[in-house]
């Protein structure tokens, strides 16, 4: 690893898991803020860092973008079921979502569907 890399690996670790802010690395390493954000990017594109989302289904988030923009949607929600669930366990996980939903989104005079 040349000198490069470890600088960028070292402000990839200040920054995702010691949770230092780009302002407060930049500091401490004496370097241009802008510095420390390109860096991050770049610490990403070279395969230095890599993003891992736990508990995140991609493939539901791509449908959900693909009937937002076919269908002009602002907000959408996909609830996702097993092949094993019974009704009644549909039911609950749909109502679950849709009572969140309500509480984040819904003003007075707003049109919802649900399906």
């Amino acid at each position: 690893m040349n000198e490069k890399q470890k600088l960028l690996a070292k402000i990839a670790y200040m920054y995702y898991v010691e949770g230092m802010n780009q302002s407060q690395i930049s500091k401490e390493l004496d370097i241009y803020r802008t510095s420390v954000s390109r860096m991050l990017t770049q610490a990403k594109e070279e395969g230095i860092v890599e993003v891992k989302i736990n508990s995140f289904d991609s493939e539901i988030y791509d449908l959900e973008t693909k009937m937002k923009e076919k269908y002009g949607l602002k907000r959408i929600e996909i609830v996702p079921t097993d092949e094993t669930d019974s009704v009644y366990e549909k039911e609950e996980k749909l109502s679950k979502v849709a009572a969140n939903f309500i509480r984040k989104h819904i003003e007075n005079g707003s049109v919802v569907g649900l399906s």
